[in-house]
């Protein structure tokens, strides 16, 4: 009978454990369940999160842009005008155009023109540095942002003009210095050079001719035998050199200029004198500057990329009439594009010319991408207490 009770209490107990254990097991796996549920959950709800973060469209403020540049004549303003409508293509901008036509004129009353419709922005690249400021006033006020580029007052602030988005432009002194102490080393520091200025009374011209000077500073050998203007282009530079090589002959070793434009009438005097030994330098890198120096005919030229500085012109303004202008002390930018030789001319020119490829403007634009990078080639000035126009000179 005791054995009996033995058993019976032994069954019960081994009946309850089994119990105990199936419960155990039942609700562990409820909770793995139910942790795989809510990480399920969780992961359909970053999945719509981030396709909902693809999909979300920046709302832009689009609409037409005016840009007005010197003239058509030159090689550079015409890539320079194809660059501004490629940036402006691809942040939906429309685009117009403006020549001056080498008349600060025409230049004045085409502005005064395109504000009576009212245009988002301007691009300002005067034909003087004397008609800016008047173009400034009519642009503040009307309320109209603008980016001016290359030339401008040396007295004038960005930072004192409420529209005033931006200025672009390039170190022209170090331009002139640096194709001066080219050409003077690739003389061996000694010999006879003609020079052709650009616009004398501009900024750019100026500036670029002051480099020229100082560089000559640092090699007393080398003298200035012929001096001229050939306001940035070839027409207007070709009866120069003619005179040049009837005043001076075979006593001319180097030509510096101060644009690729009048380089081209440069060779083209030089060559009809069958003077192939002179060595000519050039700024801009267009491509028939470029295609000189591959050949042979040149010896270097800087400072190119006008479609790459005409469009970042473009990005400053998009940027601007979308709530997302420079700050003060950082509205001027400094374009710095590689100097050209013999050693990266049929690289340059593949890659700008042959193979050129639009640059990802969106990717570039501070509305568009919050966390953009802008390239390597556009810094943004360091204002100094001489103001933004201390460019290391």
């Amino acid at each position: 009978m005791k054995r009996s009770l033995l058993w019976i209490i032994v069954l019960i107990l081994s009946m309850s454990l089994v119990a105990s254990f199936s419960l155990y097991g039942c609700k562990e796996e409820a909770v793995e369940e139910e942790a795989a549920e809510e990480e399920a959950v969780e992961e359909e709800v970053a999945a719509e999160e981030e396709v909902a973060a693809e999909e979300e469209v920046v709302e832009v403020v689009t609409g037409e842009i005016v840009a007005t540049f010197r003239n058509l004549e030159n090689i550079y303003w015409v890539e320079w005008d194809e660059g501004g409508k490629e940036a402006a293509d691809a942040l939906g901008l429309g685009y117009s155009s403006i020549s001056a036509d080498n008349s600060d004129d025409k230049q004045f009353a085409a502005i005064e023109d395109a504000i009576t419709k009212n245009p988002l922005a301007v691009l300002l690249q005067p034909n003087s540095d004397a008609i800016v400021p008047g173009i400034i006033e009519m642009l503040e006020e009307n309320e109209i942002p603008y980016v001016t580029m290359w030339d401008v007052p040396l007295d004038l602030d960005p930072d004192e003009y409420p529209y005033w988005a931006a200025h672009v432009t390039q170190n022209a002194f170090w331009q002139g210095y640096e194709t001066a102490r080219i050409l003077c080393e690739a003389l061996g520091g000694e010999g006879n050079i003609a020079v052709i200025e650009g616009y004398p009374g501009t900024y750019c011209s100026d500036q670029r001719t002051n480099g020229l000077l100082a560089a000559l500073e640092e090699y007393p050998d080398v003298a200035i035998i012929a001096q001229g203007t050939g306001n940035y282009n070839r027409f207007d530079t070709l009866p120069v050199m003619e005179d040049f090589i009837v005043a001076h002959g075979d006593e001319i070793d180097g030509v510096w200029t101060s644009n690729d434009d009048s380089s081209m009438g440069v060779l083209e005097a030089l060559q009809a004198a069958g003077m192939d030994d002179v060595l000519v330098t050039g700024i801009d890198c267009v491509e028939e500057a470029v295609q000189a120096i591959i050949d042979g005919d040149m010896l270097v030229s800087l400072g190119g990329d006008a479609k790459g500085m005409h469009g970042i012109g473009v990005l400053l303004a998009f940027d601007a009439i979308n709530g997302n202008r420079q700050a003060d002390g950082e509205k001027v930018i400094h374009f710095a594009p590689p100097v050209v030789n013999i050693d990266n001319a049929q690289e340059y020119y593949d890659a700008n010319f042959t193979n050129y490829e639009p640059r990802p403007w969106d990717e570039w634009s501070i509305t568009l991408n919050p966390d953009r990078v802008l390239p390597d080639f556009v810094k943004i000035a360091e204002k100094t207490e001489a103001g933004y126009w201390d460019l290391g000179n």
